[in-house]
């Protein structure tokens, strides 16, 4: 049974790499609808080349800084739990690898689409900000709406004393003020 839900858990992380490692072929093809035709394959190399250079930066410093894996042991301690492991590596380099994609995409849309810098025009550091504003507000406005949905029908696990008073006391029964200690 333990093999069956270490090879779903696999299954499940890896589908989720392969889904975001194809966002970077959106982002691939949004960057080559903000350049000249001239510079299109120009631009695929550089998002190659970011995606390459993400990966090995991750592989030997980013992955086993921050989990404490090393790729350099044997392929049988690296395949246990029907090789969860690499999996993850995978899954979490497909966003380490985004980062770049993004910044850099950005950074030629914006500032190189600029008709003074010799692009097409129509994509201005300003429009960037603005979008970067209202999809901040819509967010906002989003997680509100879900908010108070939730709250209407479903109800919230605390009232407003509890709330008040914090959720320590409400649920450990332990204040942060030792004078508001509860009566048992």
């Amino acid at each position: 049974m333990e093999n069956l839900k270490s090879s779903s858990d696999v299954l499940f992380i890896l589908m989720g790499a392969v889904m975001v490692l194809a966002m970077h072929s959106g982002f691939a093809f949004l960057e080559l609808g903000t350049v000249r035709s001239k510079n299109q394959v120009n631009a695929l190399v550089k998002i190659l080349t970011d995606f390459s250079a993400s990966t090995i930066a991750y592989f030997f410093v980013g992955f086993g800084i921050a989990y404490g894996v090393s790729f350099m042991t044997g392929a049988e301690a690296l395949t246990q739990k029907s090789g969860y492991e690499l999996v993850r590596f995978f899954f979490l380099l497909t966003f380490a690898a985004a980062v770049p994609a993004i910044v850099s995409g950005g950074i030629a849309a914006g500032i190189f689409g600029s008709k003074l810098l010799g692009g097409m025009g129509g994509v201005h550091i300003l429009s960037q900000l603005a979008g970067t504003a209202l999809g901040i507000v819509m967010a906002l406005a989003g997680g509100a709406i879900v908010y108070g949905l939730l709250k209407t029908t479903v109800g919230l696990r605390l009232d407003a004393e509890q709330e008040f008073n914090g959720t320590d006391l409400s649920i450990h029964r332990i204040s942060a003020e030792p004078e508001k200690q509860p009566v048992l």
